[in-house]
């Protein structure tokens, strides 16, 4: 395996949606991972809050938190997620790397919902969470 040609330090990913459930919440118990989502968390690998928390996306705060608790440079990190009014408008704040996957709310929200976060576009829109994390690890064509 070779390393990303992006200078990627950290990848945040929404859980609903993106590497299981069915874009609902659901509880832990009931949360199934999608098939090829336990591969990708293991190629990574080798790498909830108040309704009002500035940590709840579309507000930046979990990225910003976890960029001073860990040093790192939002800009070379990578956020996958299928809601583009949250998780694409959290990594557009930041200046992270965008990837939107098509499983959960993804299709809708490069659809139906895509008014809501007219203001960006995706890096990259990925079938599903092993997409999104081989086009990571390959870097941009």
């Amino acid at each position: 395996m070779t390393k990303s040609n992006l200078d990627v330090q950290a990848v945040f990913m929404d859980r609903d949606g993106t590497i299981g459930g069915t874009g609902h919440f659901i509880h832990p118990r009931d949360f199934e991972l999608y098939p090829n989502a336990k591969e990708a968390l293991m190629l990574l690998k080798t790498c909830p809050h108040e309704q009002e928390c500035s940590c709840r996306k579309p507000k930046p705060g979990m990225l910003l938190h976890a960029s001073e608790q860990h040093d790192l440079d939002l800009s070379k990190c990578v956020v996958i997620g299928d809601v583009g009014d949250t998780d694409m408008l959290a990594a557009h704040a930041v200046g992270a790397t965008k990837i939107m996957v098509k499983t959960g709310w993804g299709e809708s929200s490069l659809t139906k919902f895509r008014d809501r976060w007219s203001e960006t576009e995706p890096d990259y829109v990925a079938e599903h969470i092993l997409d999104a994390v081989q086009w990571i690890i390959r870097g941009p064509e």
